[in-house]
């Protein structure tokens, strides 16, 4: 321990003052059925991967399905860039959905895997 030096009986009671108080309420600023309101009115659901004519491609790609929609769902631009793609797959592995192998996607496979997701993307 080390010395704190004298006390004042002044500042102690100012601190006592403070901290013995009820505090301040501040008041919810929407009511909350509003905002559940709104944040039903604003849900998308996340478009769900399918998996019909590119089969092994994306079963290759994939682990987890919802998972790697709600990846994509985040993500702007994806469906025209082969690039962007990579980068926001390769970035999240494995915790995106994806599986480690698209880590070695050559340039070819990562067009593919796009376009086969774009194809395969289907609203909920």
């Amino acid at each position: 321990t080390f010395d704190h030096g004298v006390s004042e009986p002044k500042a102690l009671g100012a601190l006592e003052k403070l901290f013995a108080s009820a505090g301040e309420v501040i008041p919810n600023q929407i009511p909350v059925r509003s905002a559940v309101d709104r944040l039903v009115n604003e849900f998308q659901a996340v478009p769900e991967i399918q998996n019909t004519d590119n089969g092994l491609l994306i079963k290759e790609a994939i682990v987890d399905s919802n998972r790697a929609a709600r990846t994509l769902a985040g993500v702007s631009g994806w469906q025209n860039d082969d690039q962007v793609l990579a980068k926001v797959v390769i970035a999240g592995l494995p915790a995106n959905g994806f599986a480690l192998v698209v880590a070695r996607y050559s340039p070819q496979q990562w067009k593919e895997l796009r376009t086969a997701l774009t194809s395969e993307m289907r609203p909920r």
